[in-house]
């Protein structure tokens, strides 16, 4: 199984719409409002805010097989924290949480 780093880091935040005000005017970076998110272009990464609590910091991996990749981290107690068809975020038993795209 290749797990292979995204360029995308997702930020969990209370407040969607003052985190976008952070980085407008901290930062000078613009956010693209999508369905119940907002992604912010950096020059290096794709960044994206998500109101929520159940993480904090996300990095995303690509994966062949999802269901694959899924099974490998349950299998080391990953927590599934969102699921749909293509893509999973889990929490590692750690405490950090990551997100899996299948790439084909």
């Amino acid at each position: 199984m290749n797990f292979e780093n995204s360029p995308d880091i997702v930020f969990s935040v209370k407040n969607l719409e003052k985190a976008v005000s952070f980085f407008k005017i901290f930062c000078d970076l613009e956010a693209e409002k999508k369905d119940d998110y907002y992604a912010v272009k950096t020059k290096h990464y794709n960044m994206f805010l998500v109101e929520g609590d159940e993480f904090r910091t996300m990095i995303e991996f690509y994966v062949d097989d999802v269901d694959v990749a899924l099974q490998m981290c349950l299998a080391d107690d990953c927590e599934i924290l969102r699921w749909n068809e293509r893509d999973h975020w889990l929490k590692h038993p750690e405490g950090f949480a990551f997100h899996l795209e299948q790439r084909k």
